[in-house]
């Protein structure tokens, strides 16, 4: 990964297993010239608690940017991601006072 087109620091989130297949491992050193935040403390299914859990990560780590790996079929660490995602950009845009459509 030469550049990450103007982002700054990547949020990625993926499922442990990926670690331990050396999946995530590959990727992680794409990134080595790029701070990142990872985030792996979800469940498969994941839970109201784990998206606010994930929505406050992806915020404390400043990222603006979002990288989800996953290895089973229903994409745990997607959709974490994809939820943490939209809902940081909701609450942003609600800080921000865009109005809803």
């Amino acid at each position: 990964m030469k550049s990450l087109g103007g982002f700054k620091k990547a949020f990625v989130v993926y499922d442990k297993d990926l670690l331990k297949f050396g999946t995530a491992q590959m990727v992680l050193d794409e990134l080595k010239d790029t701070p990142y935040e990872l985030f792996t403390d979800f469940k498969a299914n994941p839970t109201v608690t784990n998206v606010i859990d994930g929505v406050k990560a992806f915020k404390e780590a400043k990222a603006d940017l979002v990288i989800a790996m996953g290895v089973d079929t229903a994409g745990m660490s997607i959709d974490e991601a994809a939820h943490a995602a939209v809902e940081a950009v909701r609450k942003l845009s609600l800080d921000l006072g865009v109005p809803k459509p």
